[in-house]
């Protein structure tokens, strides 16, 4: 029973994916329609599924253990200064006004 519920949890999320992938690479999309359909595949499908599968318990994927909070806490720091510490090293030699231009230009 526990194995259907995983494997039913890992084939939504890979089914997604790949739906979006397909999206944003063959259609691509404006923003709001990726948006919208980001919505859809990773919020709304897999709510269907906990509806139809009572072995998932939405209610148990939010509810905060003190444990699991600090090691979230701990890596989310550690992961900030990461990117901040690689920020702060690369920012002689690369330009990064470029990257914000390029980017509002695809957005």
């Amino acid at each position: 029973m526990r194995n259907r519920t995983t494997f039913r949890i890992a084939a939504v999320a890979v089914i997604s994916c790949v739906v979006m992938a397909l999206i944003d690479g063959v259609i691509q999309p404006g923003y709001g329609i990726k948006s919208a359909v980001k919505l859809v595949m990773f919020l709304l499908i897999p709510m269907l599924v906990g509806l139809k599968d009572r072995d998932i318990s939405i209610k148990s994927l939010f509810r905060v253990q003190k444990k699991g909070f600090m090691t979230a806490l701990f890596l989310g720091v550690g992961i900030y200064a990461l990117i901040v510490g690689g920020y702060l090293a690369l920012s002689r030699f690369i330009d990064f006004s470029g990257i914000v231009g390029a980017l509002s230009e695809n957005a």
